[in-house]
């Protein structure tokens, strides 16, 4: 449906005579305005044996794109303006502010001296605060360096960092499911 374009990482070429896309409300199914994010939706019209019609991606994407010719490569197709930074299942809110995992990524690698491994606790459709778990190499995490981290965790997600609240492991001691981080552990109560 998508390829990437070489050395432009993470921006998508596709094809408009292939498919139609439409980017809605997760919540709404409505079309967003340009510029909005929202859920990939896409119809391909060339699989005959199997179309598929309005389906899903699950991909959250910003409702903007590009169409003019790329200049090193002389791409006329339409791209996405920028990269694809999660899928809708994966957002969360905190103090009503929609985030992505990717976005937390971005901002535990800024803090000093952690290994960038780390694990969201999901307690409530719509949270309060963030509590997440962060591997430190410190052997010991003072108020200072707490405080910082939070500080930058806040700023790159826009938070405040009262908001935030961090339990700090050593290496090795975030939440694994076999060979994979587990960046959501959910606790909310099953129905």
């Amino acid at each position: 449906m998508a390829i990437e374009v070489p050395s432009l990482e993470g921006q998508l070429v596709v094809w408009e005579d292939m498919e139609i896309f439409d980017i809605v409300d997760p919540k709404t199914d409505e079309p967003v305005s340009g510029g909005e994010r929202g859920e990939l939706i896409a119809t391909l019209l060339n699989h005959f044996t199997m179309p598929l019609i309005r389906y899903s991606l699950g991909d959250y994407v910003k409702n903007d794109f590009l169409t003019d010719p790329d200049p090193k490569y002389g791409i006329t197709n339409m791209r996405f303006a920028e990269p694809i930074p999660g899928r809708v299942e994966w957002m969360f809110f905190v103090k009503g502010k929609l985030l992505l995992p990717i976005y937390v990524e971005d901002a535990v690698n800024e803090i000093p001296d952690t290994t960038g491994m780390f694990n969201i606790f999901i307690y409530d459709n719509s949270m309060d605060k963030l509590k997440i778990r962060i591997e430190t190499r410190r052997e010991q995490v003072n108020s200072t360096y707490d405080k910082q981290a939070r500080e930058i965790l806040a700023s790159r997600i826009g938070i405040n960092p009262d908001d935030v609240e961090i339990e700090w492991v050593k290496p090795g001691n975030t939440i694994w499911t076999g060979y994979k981080l587990q960046v959501f552990v959910d606790q909310r109560k099953k129905k």
